[in-house]
């Protein structure tokens, strides 16, 4: 099939973001967008005429930027679901809650890559949610970018076990 054609048309495109919504918290516009366009299996046309069908019937609420699924669109995902090839399903729904654990992290945790004049710095800031500011603030500098960007994803692959890992190593001895 070529690049430019679509795999699922509008209504299932519909019931694929629904799938998606009742497998998380919730997705924004863009995490939406960008699940259903990576590897070409819906065209950006058909995603927003979908959002227009979620909207119109109500199949998800929007609030804060983020959609959330609702019995009207539970009630779609039972009745349509079975008519998206399963392999594009669960991998949007895996997709999607990626997405979704990446949000919710980032709520708790900030990360960069700086730009530095020579190298680059990997920093990593734990946010105190109680009370603002850091629990845990961390650089660490990196000679290239791609040795940066692999540590980014060496932390995103499990960010509590390195927040947990660093509070042991400085906390063992406390009583």
């Amino acid at each position: 099939m070529p690049k430019h054609e679509n795999k699922i048309d509008t209504l299932l495109t519909a019931v694929l973001i629904c799938a998606m919504l009742k497998q998380t918290s919730g997705l924004s516009e863009t995490n939406i967008i960008e699940i259903l366009t990576d590897d070409d299996i819906v065209g950006l046309l058909t995603i927003y005429d979908a959002l227009s069908i979620i909207e119109k019937k109500s199949l998800a609420t929007l609030n804060d930027g983020i959609f959330k699924i609702s019995e009207a669109g539970e009630s779609l995902f039972n009745e349509f679901s079975a008519k998206i090839p399963p392999k594009i399903l669960e991998n949007c729904i895996l997709k999607a809650k990626n997405a979704n654990q990446l949000s919710l992290l980032k709520k708790s945790v900030n990360w960069e890559i700086e730009k530095l004049k020579k190298g680059y710095n990997f920093n990593l800031n734990y946010i105190n949610e109680m009370g603002g500011g850091d629990i845990l603030s961390l650089k660490i500098y990196s000679p290239s970018y791609e040795s940066a960007v692999k540590m980014q994803e060496n932390f995103l692959k499990n960010p509590v076990d390195v927040f947990e890992r660093i509070m042991f190593i400085f906390m063992r001895d406390y009583d």
